[in-house]
């Protein structure tokens, strides 16, 4: 509602930082990003999408830059924006075919051919990221000072990879619902977990500090005891260092859901961090 009602209110500004605008002031221009910033962390929410963006904040179409860039606000490259809403689209999408299915004791095949197309647009999206990852954007954003360009390079490189990933997982999780056990998983945990083990989290506002949502998502797959101790010694440091109140909910969320996870896998069936939140009725921002 509060990002909805934000939005609202840049509604009609068009960034442009190359023309020269009296409406273009740098406190707009701000406000603007940080909105667009949220709305797509947003995106990755369990609760119900946003609406479409409203003019002005959309995370797709809004170009401040002709060319990609790594921006300061998310931590990835411009470049995945597009990327991340169309993920909440297919999660939406995979809820409604749900909803079909559970309304019919057998179920129509024009239903089935729905949840297949939305598989076939998922793995083409999951082979998009993959090859995005590969050669990803290496501009950083034209906001960062000239002086201070160099120093934060190489992290911020490393902070766009592991929200490569990030997305990679999004996918197999709130899409397909693949078993966070299956391979191709744990190939992405291993990736993600490998580009945050190289990131410097240092006391100040550097790279670290937006590296929630990438190792809640990572968490919420993770499958060895290692890799768990892993996050929960990042979310630590992440508390003491950023003093996020919300890291403290995330570190018991995971490990209700790793929990669970371990009871389910018994029987062979796991659940997916969505439905848990849902069921415990939190809205846990990842910013």
């Amino acid at each position: 509602m509060h990002l909805n009602g934000a939005a609202a209110s840049l509604d009609g500004f068009a960034p442009d930082p190359v023309a020269e605008s009296k409406s273009t002031s740098s406190t707009r221009l701000f406000l603007w990003r940080w909105c667009r910033s949220l709305r797509t962390n947003a995106l990755s929410s369990a609760q119900q999408a946003l609406p479409s963006p409203v003019p002005g904040t959309d995370l797709g179409e809004a170009k401040m830059m002709i060319s990609d860039y790594i921006d300061v606000f998310d931590g990835f490259s411009t470049d995945l924006l597009p990327v991340f809403r169309e993920i909440n689209d297919m999660v939406q999408e995979e809820k409604a075919i749900q909803d079909l299915e559970q309304r019919h004791n057998e179920v129509p095949q024009s239903v089935n051919i729905l949840r297949s197309m939305l598989g076939n647009r998922c793995r083409r999206l999951i082979s998009k990221v993959k090859a995005m990852s590969e050669q990803p954007v290496s501009k950083l954003d034209p906001f960062i000072p000239p002086s201070q360009q160099e120093e934060y390079h190489a992290d911020f490189m490393l902070l766009n990879e592991v929200y490569h990933y990030t997305a990679l997982l999004e996918l197999y999780q709130r899409v397909l619902h693949t078993p966070h056990t299956d391979p191709e998983v744990q190939d992405v945990v291993k990736s993600g977990i490998n580009c945050l083990q190289r990131l410097r989290p240092d006391d100040y506002a550097s790279p670290g500090v937006a590296t929630l949502h990438p190792i809640f998502t990572i968490g919420c797959s993770v499958s060895t005891i290692e890799d768990r101790l892993f996050v929960m010694d990042w979310l630590e440091n992440m508390r003491k260092r950023y003093a996020m109140g919300n890291v403290q909910s995330t570190k018991s969320f995971l490990l209700e859901l790793w929990q669970r996870n371990d009871v389910s896998e018994v029987t062979g069936s796991h659940i997916q961090w969505g439905k848990l939140m849902l069921e415990k009725e939190w809205d846990l921002s990842l910013y």
